[in-house]
């Protein structure tokens, strides 16, 4: 059983504030979670918060399966995020863009077993992200990213920045879908 949202934001009763409020819908999140589930993660990385909506989801099943840390980083939560934050023993926010928080955070954690990109989509960004995790998850790790057909600079025309880090690496047939996301398990 998850816990309620009342273990993970602060002075929040009940389900997600988030869902509450916004009536907002999973559209990826569960089936990560799942992914958690099954691989166990010691330690994880997810860059870009915004709200904490996925956030809540990856603690609530590291705190259920009672195993794993999330570190996230993000220079500037959303203003949802401000007024409910999440206080957790398994969760570490950096308030820093994805090119100066990775390596802090590989320092102080020593190894990635998943990592999610969800922050910045522009190409370099993404291709920054991408490139960093596939130097340092380790192999039989996950690595994902939400969003793979978007950009932010022209939504109509994606730059695949996935695509193209998928091809690179070779790893193009063990990619799995996650409704708008992707995944693979790092050979």
């Amino acid at each position: 059983m998850l816990p309620n949202t009342d273990q993970i934001r602060v002075g929040v009763n009940g389900n997600s504030p988030l869902k509450r409020f916004l009536n907002h819908n999973d559209h990826y999140q569960s089936l990560l979670a799942n992914v958690i589930r099954s691989i166990k993660p010691q330690v994880m990385i997810e860059t870009g918060v915004e709200s904490g909506y996925s956030t809540e989801h990856f603690i609530a099943t590291m705190h259920d399966i009672g195993v794993g840390h999330l570190y996230s980083c993000d220079p500037k939560p959303s203003v949802f995020y401000e007024a409910y934050p999440i206080n957790h023993p398994r969760f570490t926010l950096i308030r820093e863009a994805s090119w100066t928080a990775l390596d802090k955070i590989f320092k102080e954690a020593g190894r990635v077993d998943m990592f999610l990109h969800d922050s910045d989509h522009s190409y370099n960004c993404q291709t920054f992200e991408y490139e960093w995790a596939w130097t340092h998850v380790r192999s039989g790790g996950i690595i994902a990213s939400d969003d793979v057909g978007w950009s932010d600079t022209t939504p109509d025309k994606p730059h695949h920045a996935w695509d193209l880090f998928c091809e690179r690496r070779g790893v193009t047939s063990l990619r799995q879908k996650i409704n708008n996301g992707e995944y693979f398990k790092k050979p």
